[in-house]
């Protein structure tokens, strides 16, 4: 199935720009010698030897172009891709229209009844993060917003998170649709929450713009009473197997660490009031006979001091001996308590006894209920 963009370029890209991508004066005489031309020229364009997808989708509608006019003068065809060319403008100005449309929506977020929502079931205070971007739609380059709401209790005990993402939909069908009284561009709304160190999915629901506002200013629509009472009464999701994304949050969400580019070991952070040094912990998950372990770093990680802050050295200054811990919830309790002792005590060499004589422990305990 063609993409938008691919739509987009075949209507209004005309025969001296594929002349152009292609280096060429004139439509080549034969099609072998566009064929040719064209394995020459994918060879560089191609995402995997150095290109882009767009690169490569632009010399393909460029090659089909030029098919229709070989050993032409250059001139048929030119006209009819010229009138189509302020179709799609019209198209784009309308699509751009709708993503600020829902822009000015997500601004109803409502982050005051979030707070007081969450306060009044769980009797405590609650701190709420909003994060506005854009992306661009699978349809189109056009900017459609996003917004990503943190509620949080203090040491991070409960974490929600909510997501509002924005899409155009039938950016694919006739421009006159978009923008009139049946258009079908809408916005999505996920929620999870952290709590008791295992994640749930809240709600997962698509709603229609402008006619749509619960999910910005009715919390209960988002977070249901019953779901939370559920939470506080400790009854959801019980078990001591844990999933892979109940770590992640745990890591991610409550203690802030970092992911890594393999998304198979943290970075945790737990000395930063130094301007020249930040020490932190490494967490890496690994499998074994098909069943998965954590397991801490062999050594600590340090601020580069010379780079941006994002970059990190390994330092083997204090070696970390640490057993394979199974994914369980003793294992992430431990893990926790880990952080807290890293963050407290913050000695490179303390944090490592803490580890080894822990992680031993707990891997003991795996073992013995393996082997009985």
């Amino acid at each position: 199935m063609k993409s938008f963009l691919y739509w987009l370029l075949e209507a209004t890209m005309d025969l001296p720009q594929a002349l152009g991508i292609f280096g060429l004066s004139q439509p080549p005489k034969t099609k072998e010698d566009l064929n040719a031309i064209y394995k020459k020229l994918a060879m560089k364009k191609h995402p995997d030897h150095g290109g882009s997808t767009r690169e490569m989708q632009e010399l393909n509608v460029a090659k089909e172009i030029l098919l229709k006019n070989l050993g032409s003068d250059g001139v048929r065809s030119y006209s009819r891709n010229q009138k189509n060319r302020g179709y799609y403008e019209d198209l784009k100005q309308k699509e751009e229209m709708i993503a600020k449309t829902l822009e000015n929506l997500f601004l109803l977020l409502d982050v005051e009844a979030y707070r007081k929502w969450f306060e009044e079931h769980f009797s405590k205070p609650f701190t709420i993060d909003v994060k506005r971007s854009t992306y661009s739609s699978i349809f189109t380059n056009i900017p459609v917003p996003q917004v990503e709401m943190t509620a949080y209790s203090a040491g991070r005990a409960e974490v929600f998170t909510m997501k509002l993402t924005g899409t155009v939909l039938n950016a694919d069908k006739s421009a006159a649709s978009l923008g009139g009284k049946k258009t079908t561009f809408a916005y999505y709304v996920s929620s999870e929450v952290l709590a008791g160190g295992k994640k749930q999915v809240m709600t997962r629901q698509k709603c229609r713009a402008v006619t749509d506002t619960l999910p910005l200013t009715h919390p209960d629509s988002v977070f249901p009473s019953i779901k939370l009472r559920k939470i506080i009464n400790g009854n959801a999701r019980k078990g001591s197997k844990m999933a892979r994304r109940d770590f992640v949050s745990i890591l991610e969400a409550r203690w802030g660490c970092e992911t890594s580019t393999q998304k198979n070991w943290w970075l945790f952070k737990f000395d930063e009031s130094s301007d020249n040094v930040a020490a932190g912990l490494s967490v890496e998950r690994v499998t074994l006979n098909r069943e998965s372990f954590y397991t801490f770093g062999s050594g600590f990680w340090f601020k580069k001091t010379t780079t941006k802050y994002s970059a990190w050295n390994r330092s083997t200054d204090v070696k970390i001996q640490c057993e394979y811990m199974p994914e369980d919830r003793e294992t992430a309790d431990f893990i926790e308590s880990v952080f807290a002792y890293a963050r407290k005590t913050k000695n490179l060499q303390k944090i490592a006894d803490f580890i080894k004589k822990g992680s031993k422990q707990v891997y003991l305990r795996h073992r013995l209920a393996n082997e009985s």
